[in-house]
């Protein structure tokens, strides 16, 4: 995405706390035109204003991400660096360097020793809260950015990467304290107004959502963000047609967008924020209920957290779609949340549907050959593990069967694994 909305909750402009009405002004527009994609018009403005106020970090902050924002990141570091060599003790020209530079630890370092100089300086916690915010470590995020705010109640991007840092943990109520305080204090800025109308969806309402969202919707934004979060507020209403259109201008902002969506839950889940990646899942089935990779993920998601009930719904809505219709593996999850729910009947169906699209599908025999026995139907069973041992005689699964057909064939259930034979165990929900 051009402005990748996905990353739009962790990069940002700089914080908008002016000591001169004009300054703050000048910020707000830059980002506005940045929002906007008129980056050059941003670049220039906020030159301008270095050469009025060169002293005022969230000038140069604002600067150096508008700067980023046209692909120089490398560029800029490189200029900071140049300028920390003729002053090195310069906290503002650090920050600025640090808010432009990869993940390392010279960053982590330089960060340290910029902070215990300079423990009064608020635009130094901020970023340093956000660096941990855009490298999945909310919760590393947090003190430093209530540090921020204790030294600078003002700074609204403060608040505005606290409140995202407790929404990608889960914690509902300070996400919408700290959300809402920021949209309060800056309504005008478009990515915070954005990012509350997120978090106004999730909490169920979607008409006030679209309302807070109505003056990003026009032409002249360039960002998806908006109109991603406008087609899902009217999926939620059924009002189909709406959402179908907002999700056009989304996808002619980025034509990539579903794909886009699904990777940043799989990035969120790969680092176990789960609530965040089922937030993408459900955000990309909004806009497409029958994006079958969606629909798999967020289905394995609830497996994996026990939520079978949740789970199956959401596979049977997938075998319900063209795609899925004809996907083994997609029956074969609905089959396991089946038997999980204790309908091992409903389950062996599932399983059969599934064997009879893929007949190697040795994850479907095993959770046939489960299931069977879970019915003691012994000899059913001990066949299905014979099927199983034929197909992937070096898989792990198959010491599963060979332990457990013996005892099947003397009309015996296998002896549960013991403790310490857990590491062969598949995970839970998923096998």
């Amino acid at each position: 995405m051009r402005l990748k909305w996905f990353a739009c909750a962790f990069l940002a402009l700089a914080v908008l706390t002016a000591p001169s009405r004009a300054r703050g002004d000048v910020l707000l527009e830059a980002r506005q035109l940045v929002f906007a994609g008129d980056r050059e018009a941003a670049r220039t403005l906020l030159e301008e204003q270095l050469r009025k106020t060169p002293g005022d970090p969230d000038v140069h902050l604002t600067y150096a991400f508008v700067r980023g924002a046209l692909g120089e990141r490398a560029e800029v570091r490189s200029e900071y660096v140049n300028l920390l060599r003729g002053d090195p003790d310069n906290p503002i020209y650090a920050v600025t360097m640090l808010s432009v530079s990869p993940p390392s630890q010279f960053v982590t370092r330089t960060f340290a020793r910029l902070l215990e100089k300079n423990p009064e300086f608020a635009p130094g916690w901020e970023e340093w809260g956000r660096f941990h915010l855009i490298n999945w470590n909310p919760a590393e995020a947090i003190p430093q950015l209530e540090r921020a705010i204790a030294l600078a109640p003002g700074r609204t991007r403060s608040l505005l990467y606290l409140g995202l840092a407790h929404r990608t943990l889960g914690d509902f109520m300070p996400e919408i304290r700290y959300l809402s305080q920021a949209f309060q204090a800056d309504s005008l800025d478009a990515q915070i107004r954005a990012e509350w109308a997120f978090t106004i969806l999730d909490r169920g309402d979607p008409a006030l959502a679209l309302r807070v969202l109505e003056p990003l919707l026009g032409g002249s934004v360039e960002d998806d963000y908006p109109f991603v979060i406008a087609a899902a507020a009217h999926a939620h209403l059924g009002e189909t047609a709406l959402s179908e259109a907002r999700k056009r201008e989304a996808e002619s902002r980025n034509p990539n967008l579903l794909r886009d969506i699904l990777h940043r839950g799989i990035q969120f889940r790969n680092v176990a924020q789960g609530r965040e990646a089922e937030r993408m899942f459900r955000l990309a089935l909004d806009l497409d209920p029958h994006y079958d990779k969606a629909a798999v993920q967020l289905g394995i998601l609830l497996m994996n957290r026990g939520q079978f009930a949740e789970a199956r719904k959401t596979f049977e809505d997938l075998v319900g779609t063209p795609a899925g219709r004809t996907d083994a593996v997609s029956w074969k999850h609905l089959g396991v949340c089946a038997a999980e729910l204790g309908k091992q009947e409903v389950a062996l169906a599932h399983f059969d549907t599934a064997l009879a699209i893929d007949p190697d599908l040795v994850a479907a025999r095993s959770e046939r050959a489960r299931a069977l026995t879970r019915l003691e139907r012994f000899d059913e069973a001990a066949d299905e593990w014979e099927r199983v041992i034929d197909r992937d005689p070096l898989g792990w699964v198959a010491a599963e069967a060979r332990r457990s057909i013996s005892p099947l064939r003397r009309g015996e259930a296998p002896p549960a694994i013991e403790p310490q034979n857990e590491g062969i165990k598949p995970p839970t929900g998923v096998r």
